[in-house]
């Protein structure tokens, strides 16, 4: 059964009241708002998420929101430290590993993660700004974790 738009608005409405009141009375959470496609089909523009603020570790699949200059940037971690990450042939490589259907752009080069280093794409691969055309992050550019993505 669908629900009319004044109950999704309703829903809209008590779910951000319980985000905004779980987020500023524990202080290890935020509110994020998705702007782009770099991550669909995993997430959608507009789309609201629920960011960890206190994590103990960072792993391979996670979702991250990260701070780079002024922008904030939401992208999942491929690569973490103690990998080698290769861009060459135009294909991305970790730890000799082809990740297929990704490709990039530019000049050839490795990257062997240092300890509190990361290297992040986009799920939708052929429209995001990532790690291919930035390289690493650093664990201290790092917001928190996406909840339930």
């Amino acid at each position: 059964m669908r629900k009319s738009r004044g109950e999704i608005i309703k829903d809209i409405a008590i779910i951000v009241l319980i985000l905004t009141f779980v987020s500023l009375f524990l202080g290890n959470f935020q509110i994020a708002w998705v702007e782009g496609t770099s991550m669909a089909p995993t997430l959608n523009e507009r789309q609201i998420l629920l960011i960890q603020k206190t994590y103990t570790n960072v792993s391979t699949s996670d979702i991250i929101v990260f701070q780079l200059g002024n922008n904030l940037c939401i992208k999942r971690v491929i690569a973490i430290e103690g990998d080698l990450v290769e861009l060459r042939n135009h294909c991305v490589y970790i730890n000799e590993a082809i990740i297929r259907g990704v490709s990039y752009e530019g000049r050839d080069c490795n990257y062997p993660l240092e300890e509190g280093e990361y290297f992040v794409l986009g799920d939708n691969y052929l429209n995001s700004l990532d790690s291919r055309v930035y390289g690493p992050i650093k664990s201290d550019q790092i917001i928190g974790v996406v909840l339930g993505a």
